[in-house]
């Protein structure tokens, strides 16, 4: 990995490295507003934790048969992760993958799509207590919450609709995760 140019993002997922494509200016911008939303609810019920984009989780934890580092878009971590020299973690609290219909298709050597493939990983990593996936092209957005009776799996498909994320102080709309995304601009000019 030392040999390939600077400013590439891998990722090992199911013992296969798949790099991960340059993302979209609305693809950034989703991950943003969400890294934006989830630190400022953070800020006031646990200020131990941080939401931070694109940094490396080891996936040793998960189980993972050939291990696996995940890249998410945005991760809640510990605060204590923090430190001059860290590039990566074993804790994700909270993993948020804004999609592409890329992310949808099998991944060179698996017979499975890559989203399906990292959402088992981060259902398997202990830390993990919430997942995020929002579809960067249209309003789609669904959350997984861990709780003692397994995951429990909300979907939202419209502006209006209000996730809420308690253990996380996260309390916002569909349209907040979206702002400035031409997604949102195309569901306001359908809406009724």
């Amino acid at each position: 990995m030392a040999s390939r140019p600077e400013g590439e993002t891998w990722e090992l997922i199911d013992g296969l490295f798949v790099m991960q494509a340059t993302p979209t200016i609305p693809h950034s911008v989703i991950a943003s507003n969400i890294e934006r939303l989830l630190n400022d609810a953070l800020a006031n019920v646990l200020p131990d934790l941080l939401a931070c984009r694109e940094v490396t989780i080891v996936m040793e934890a998960a189980g993972i048969v050939g291990g696996g580092n995940y890249v998410p878009d945005v991760a809640v971590l510990d605060e204590a992760d923090l430190q001059e020299g860290l590039t990566s973690t074993a804790t994700c609290h909270l993993a948020v993958e804004v999609v592409s219909p890329s992310d949808r298709k099998p991944i060179a050597g698996s017979a499975r799509p890559k989203i399906d493939i990292k959402l088992e990983g981060y259902r398997n990593l202990p830390s993990c207590m919430a997942i995020l996936v929002v579809d960067q092209s249209e309003i789609a957005v669904m959350a997984l919450i861990r709780t003692d009776q397994g995951w429990i799996e909300s979907r939202y498909d419209s502006p209006d609709d209000e996730i809420a994320l308690p253990d996380f102080g996260l309390k916002c709309k569909v349209a907040d995760i979206y702002f400035r995304t031409p997604a949102l601009r195309t569901a306001s000019k359908i809406a009724p």
